[in-house]
Order: C-alpha cells, then sequence, then structure tokens
C-alpha cells in the first residue's frame, strides 16, 4: 500500500518550500506537478480548485533565467506537513532533520518517502561508454545530493550520514558517499550519494522507487530495467549493445 503523505512530504521536502509566514508551495514540471495535484485533491478537499502556474524566473544571485511552474500549497497541508516535522524557510541556511515517522516508520514510508524525494532531487539514468578497448556501455551512477552553508556541515552529516543512509540501508539500495567542498554565495558543504553501479543494484532502484511525481524520470527508470533485463538475462544482444536513445524509441 502507498503511503502517499510520505510521498508527497518527500517531493516538497526536496522541490518545495514553507516559509517563514508559512505560504508554501512544490515547483516541477507539468506532468510531476499534475500528479501531485492529484494526490492533493485524493486527501484533501481544498485542492479541488487549484491550479498549475507558470512564470518567468530571474535571480542572478543564483544564475537562474527561465521559466517555473509550481502549485501553491493550502493552509491544510501546510499546518500538516509543519506538524510531521517539515522545516521552514531555506534549508541550505538553517538545521533540519528527518523526522522520526519517516526515519523509523515501515518499509513502505522510507520507500515512498525516499521516491518523493528522488523524484524531486535525483538524477535520471544517463548512458555512457567506458573508457579502454571494450567500450562496454553502461548508466551513470545515479545520485542525489544536498547542500548546506559550512557552519552546518555537522548537521548535514548527521541528516545524510545518518538518517538518509539508514532509508536507503532498509530499502536495500547500496551506495557510496562523497563530500565535495563548493561555494555559491558563501561556502558549502555539499554531500552526494553515488548508488553502486552494478547492474543488480540499478534495477533493484529502479523497480524499488516510484517516480509518478516525475514522469520523465518513470520512463527512463522503466526503460532502464528493460534494457538491462534484455541485455543481462534474455542476451538479446549478442553484439554491442544498442544505443539507449534508439531503444527507448523502439520499445
Amino acid at each position: 500500500m502507498k503511503d502517499l503523505m510520505a510521498m508527497l512530504f518527500g517531493v516538497t521536502l526536496g522541490d518545495g518550500w514553507i516559509d517563514i509566514h508559512h505560504s508554501g508551495g512544490i515547483s516541477g514540471d507539468i506532468e510531476g506537478l499534475t500528479a501531485i495535484l492529484e494526490d492533493l485533491q485524493d486527501m484533501f478537499d481544498t485542492y479541488n480548485d487549484s491550479k498549475i502556474i507558470t512564470r518567468e524566473t530571474y535571480s542572478p544571485k543564483y544564475s537562474i533565467n527561465g521559466t517555473t511552474s509550481y502549485i501553491t500549497l493550502h493552509k491544510d497541508i501546510v499546518n500538516e506537513f509543519l506538524k510531521l516535522g517539515m522545516p521552514v524557510g531555506k534549508r541550505v541556511e538553517q538545521e533540519w532533520i528527518l523526522p522520526d515517522w519517516i526515519v523509523n516508520g515501515s518499509y513502505e514510508t522510507k520507500r515512498d518517502f525516499m521516491s518523493g524525494f528522488y523524484a524531486a532531487e535525483g538524477t535520471k539514468p544517463i548512458l555512457t561508454k567506458l573508457s579502454g578497448p571494450k567500450k562496454d556501455t553502461y548508466f551513470k551512477p545515479l545520485n542525489f545530493c544536498q547542500t548546506k552553508r559550512i557552519e552546518l556541515q555537522d548537521n548535514l552529516r548527521y541528516v545524510m550520514d545518518e538518517q538518509f543512509a539508514s532509508i536507503l540501508d532498509d530499502l536495500g539500495i547500496e551506495y557510496n558517499i562523497k563530500y565535495q567542498y563548493t561555494y555559491t554565495c558563501a561556502e558549502n558543504i555539499r554531500i552526494r550519494f553515488d548508488f553502486k553501479n552494478n547492474i543488480k543494484n540499478t534495477m533493484h532502484t529502479v523497480e524499488t522507487l516510484d517516480m509518478r511525481y516525475c514522469p520523465r524520470k518513470q520512463r527512463l527508470f522503466d526503460a532502464c530495467y528493460v534494457y538491462y533485463d534484455d541485455t543481462r538475462i534474455k542476451k538479446l544482444y549478442p553484439k554491442p549493445i544498442p544505443n539507449f536513445k534508439e531503444y527507448c524509441a523502439a520499445n
């Protein structure tokens, strides 16, 4: 059974916000926001008249120039998220941790929270080639990261090294953790989870995580699974593995 609240909490933690005035919203592409809106409407009657808003976005501070689509969160869901432990304000500049109901929740709660969060923050399957004489084709490691101001690195290390790591362990997703110091308006630390890039782990990951809040990732997750299933298990291709884009178009 799906834990829709956990999935909504995850995508809001990744691509959403609640400001100090307790106004909230979630940004994304039209397809993903449509799926989010459908789930909000199923859970809260107040969303029957909500719409997706698209506007121009410009921020020289963060080198942003383009369009943004988003939905606003009704005060009922904002209040519910606050009760459930959603942080308020810009997360890169403050301490926050994942709430106990997620970290110590059921397998379904952890899976669906991670699905929503990865839909917002994770990378999509990208095919590349190894160097060397074999030139084997493989997918780049799936990954996600989080960043905080350098003075908050202890908090970020706890959230990532302890809390997110525990969730991934319980889901059976194998990973490596990488640390990087960056500068964007201030000195930051970035911690990234690279999912181990073997076929078994990649297939398990794309089968476990539900990308309904990012349908373009879900399509690539599905194609990635079938692609590996064809090439690894069914041995359909004795010659070099076909181009992934062509494979997706043909299947």
